[in-house]
């Protein structure tokens, strides 16, 4: 492209440039974690691993047209240098709130800059709901195909959103093996529209169940990628499950003190309980009991340890992989739908300027 343009990519664009293909996208994302073992990525603020900067509104208004604070209310840039094979920064920059999904819009809009290394020019823009819901799901890809034996037959889903259709792509693409896949949603309806789609999507059966402890029964592997947040009791889970923690979950503690525990990357929840700890992340209460020495450190690993070749023992405990998210992951991601984009002669060329009134 000439120097005054960048690419700019629709969500149509994305999908072109191979957003659908999970294994495209888990493959990116085990890549991801490998190069943030190495510690070859950069994010946020001065500790290099903040998720990102968030806009923190005040319980009440300050100032006609100033918003408040609400749940599910959030603005926030995550900027992220990621190096290795994909040698790209950006940032992606979102704005959500609950109240969207009343008016019948999506939850979140996720926006993604890449910018060239050397100059800090744009390259591209990219329209990312989709895109950062891939990447969601991409994470727990990854930990199954590290975490998961080949035992696994049966799985359990909560949560009918958009992340969670890629964790049903991830979960019949890493695990063959499963037999049989149910999905929990405090909305019946739209859960059992879910399981529709999915099943005609993929060509699997996706069940709906009545209850969240029909969809847990027996289950060897759980995926959490619901809004709400609810507790995970010792007692609706199979001895020795996998649990995926990608949303807002109370972990029972017997669970967590007899679990081996594989964080996306635990330095950025030390830094995030202490910057923002209001976020309440389900990550807290386990850092909580490792510094209570509830806990051993040698229980503990990132995911990228695990990826790079650190074994982790498998004794039957309950292994509980956490992704909150990564902004390496959605420019990582992006960068390599860019290359594709452009190989593909994909995506509209937009101009900066046709000459530049000052320099």
């Amino acid at each position: 492209m000439e120097s005054n343009e960048l690419l700019y990519l629709s969500e149509e664009d994305t999908i072109q440039a191979g957003l659908l293909d999970i294994r495209f996208c888990v493959d990116n994302a085990e890549e991801v974690f490998r190069t943030v073992s190495r510690g070859d990525y950069l994010m946020g603020g001065p500790s290099e691993n903040e998720h990102g900067i968030r806009i923190c509104f005040p319980k009440e208004k300050r100032f006609p047209g100033m918003p408040a604070a609400a749940p599910g209310y959030s603005f926030m840039a995550m900027p992220a240098y990621v190096g290795g094979p994909f040698g790209a920064v950006g940032e992606k920059w979102y704005g959500a709130s609950l109240q969207n999904l009343d008016k019948n819009l999506p939850r979140a809009y996720h926006m993604v800059m890449l910018n060239d290394l050397e100059t800090g020019r744009p390259l591209a823009l990219l329209t990312a709901p989709l895109l950062s819901a891939a990447r969601s799901g991409a994470a727990p890809g990854v930990a199954m195909r590290y975490l998961c034996h080949d035992g696994c037959k049966k799985a359990a889903i909560v949560g009918a959103g958009l992340m969670n259709r890629f964790v049903i792509l991830a979960l019949f693409s890493e695990c063959p093996g499963i037999e049989s896949v149910w999905v929990y949603d405090i909305d019946a309806e739209k859960c059992r529209a879910y399981c529709r789609e999915m099943s005609e999507f993929t060509g699997r059966e996706v069940r709906a169940a009545d209850s969240m402890e029909e969809a847990l029964r027996d289950a060897d592997i759980v995926h959490t990628g619901q809004s709400n947040s609810f507790v995970l009791k010792k007692a609706c889970l199979k001895e020795g499950a996998v649990l995926l923690i990608s949303s807002n979950v109370e972990i029972e503690q017997d669970i967590l003190c007899g679990a081996q525990l594989v964080f996306d990357h635990k330095a950025a929840h030390d830094i995030w309980i202490k910057t923002d700890p209001q976020m309440g992340l389900p990550t807290f209460d386990a850092l909580r009991l490792m510094e209570d020495g509830k806990i051993p450190a040698d229980r503990v690993c990132d995911l990228g340890d695990v990826v790079e070749g650190k074994r982790i023992p498998d004794d039957g405990r309950y292994r509980i992989f956490y992704w909150m998210g990564m902004p390496v992951s959605d420019i990582a991601l992006a960068a390599a739908l860019y290359r594709n984009a452009t190989d593909k002669h994909i995506g509209t060329r937009l101009s900066l300027w046709d000459k530049p009134l000052w320099k």
